[in-house]
């Protein structure tokens, strides 16, 4: 599954695990989370490959 898939499948997922009110609460942490990683990825396996680890 690419993380284009994944972050498609998190709208089906989001819209039946809350409650309408909290959806769009929900949605927006889940990307913020996925941003998050999408740039602490690179940069931690910078550190690791600088560190020859």
């Amino acid at each position: 599954m690419t993380l284009a898939g994944a972050q498609a499948g998190l709208y089906g997922i989001v819209l039946r695990l809350y409650r309408t009110g909290a959806e769009a609460t929900a949605m927006g942490a889940a990307v913020a989370s996925g941003r998050s990683g999408s740039i602490a990825g690179p940069l931690l396996a910078g550190a690791l490959v600088a560190a020859q680890l």
